[in-house]
């Protein structure tokens, strides 16, 4: 994806998979693209947003992991959303912690 300058049309629908083996290879993926191709890892976060409510809470809680870490502006706007929102205390949580860990960064 990174060498083409584009996310594969499916890489929203491995990152909110219900099948954890494939979220966290997809997960994986969003990794090297935040160091390889920062601007292709950004341009997910409005669809994974647009989709986040109607996810289940542990893929919430991956989603929430995969936004931390793209961290542009965009992202932290989102998890300012999530912590403040009527979701479950643990993703909740989780958006808190990203919230933290980019500010130590």
């Amino acid at each position: 994806m990174a060498a083409h300058g584009a996310c594969f049309p499916a890489m929203l629908d491995l990152l909110t998979s219900e099948r954890w083996s494939v979220r966290l290879g997809a997960m994986v993926t969003v990794e090297y693209l935040v160091d390889e191709a920062p601007n292709l890892a950004a341009e997910l976060v409005a669809p994974l947003w647009h989709r986040f409510d109607r996810l289940s809470e542990p893929i919430q809680g991956d989603v929430v992991q995969v936004i931390g870490q793209i961290g542009n502006d965009e992202a932290v706007a989102c998890l300012q959303k999530i912590v403040s929102a009527d979701y479950a205390a643990s993703v909740r949580e989780a958006a808190a912690e990203e919230i933290a860990d980019r500010s130590t960064s």
